[in-house]
């Protein structure tokens, strides 16, 4: 991935350059929303199960 952005930036092609730094931005935030609705249910189940303890 680096060596493909430095390649674009030597190029000049900074519209793919810039097209291919958002697209890989919104990959990760995607991942990344994806893991925190994980770990919300998990934080859930662990809260409920507590709440049954007590």
């Amino acid at each position: 991935m680096i060596s493909r952005c430095v390649l674009l930036k030597k190029k000049g092609r900074d519209r793919e350059l810039l097209f291919l730094l958002q697209s890989s931005r919104r990959d990760l935030l995607n991942r990344i929303h994806a893991e925190q609705k994980k770990l919300d249910c998990l934080d859930y189940l662990v809260n409920e199960l507590n709440k049954k303890r007590q």
